[in-house]
């Protein structure tokens, strides 16, 4: 028997298993309502509960796109609504649209995800929490 096959093969199971272990963990767990300013990358593929105000709102192909900003800072993070759910869903559209126009607080159920490189929301709910 070749110990020194052996020994490599050996090596290279546990370097496989470790970098596994690395880049392969399980994500992170939230809960609670995030505020815009504390979702990060990290948060990417969770699904949230989340609250701003709406800045503005656009549609296209039946979807929706807009920006929430944070209660208390600043920060900002697209959204959108995809148009199955804005289809299923016509008052989704009505809250952001007065989220906007009144400066309203409203919460988003969504995921959270990235694209052309900026965090968003993916948002499958929009309710006002009165």
């Amino acid at each position: 028997m070749n110990y020194k096959v052996l020994g490599l093969f050996g090596i290279i199971i546990i370097t496989v298993a470790v970098t596994f272990q690395i880049f392969h963990h399980a994500p992170e767990t939230f809960s609670g309502t995030a505020e815009v300013s504390e979702i990060t990358p990290k948060m990417i593929g969770v699904v949230r509960e989340t609250r701003g105000i709406v800045l503005n709102l656009n549609e296209g192909k039946g979807n929706i796109f807009f920006t929430l900003k944070d209660v208390n800072t600043d920060k900002k993070i697209k959204g959108v609504i995809f148009s199955k759910t804005n289809v299923n869903n016509p008052e989704f559209k009505n809250l952001l649209i007065q989220s906007r126009d009144e400066k309203s607080v409203i919460f988003l159920n969504g995921e959270i995800d990235v694209y052309k490189g900026e965090l968003e929301i993916k948002t499958w709910q929009v309710f006002k929490n009165d």
